[in-house]
């Protein structure tokens, strides 16, 4: 990630001389070399990018404006097995009515495998549950760090406010 001309992080959010671009589950991050070398097993390089590297195209980092307006509520594996089971359907019948395999449906009961916006609004719909919540109202992007119009988020400040919320 670059502002200016110096990079930074996108999980940790330090700055850094290089970062390396990569693919994680669907999602593209720019990381530092320690972060990079806690998730290399389970990333593809995309490319490394130094900071003299000079390129037109520069990449910004996420404002809370930028955030998703809606999430999966935590206990959606609950609500999905309760759900299922009070239509007296098996995990079979559901993966058939939602063109997934079985085992998507059997991880997103067991609480290993978040379903996307798309799967949850799915869900939603085959079994009456509600699975989504809106993440941020309006008029709330900056009131974690007061009125700072420059306010930006790194990966660890959403992980924080999520732990603050679960605990409120």
């Amino acid at each position: 990630m670059r502002r200016g001309e110096e990079l930074y992080c996108e999980m940790c959010g330090r700055k850094t001389n290089n970062v390396t671009q990569v693919n994680i589950e669907g999602a593209t991050l720019s990381l530092c070399d320690i972060c990079y070398n806690k998730v290399k097993s389970d990333a593809k390089v995309i490319k490394q990018q130094q900071k003299k590297f000079n390129s037109k195209k520069m990449i910004t980092r996420r404002t809370i404006r930028d955030l998703p307006e809606e999430d999966i509520i935590e206990n959606y594996g609950q609500l999905i097995r309760e759900g299922r089971e009070r239509l007296h359907m098996t995990t079979k019948q559901l993966a058939d009515k939602m063109k997934v395999q079985e085992n998507i449906v059997k991880r997103f009961e067991s609480g290993k495998l978040r379903p996307t916006l798309e799967q949850a609004k799915s869900l939603e719909k085959i079994l009456n549950i509600s699975l989504i919540t809106k993440n941020f109202e309006e008029g709330t992007d900056n009131q974690l760090e007061g009125n700072d119009d420059e306010f930006e988020l790194t990966l660890g400040d959403i992980v924080n406010i999520r732990n603050k919320v679960r605990k409120n």
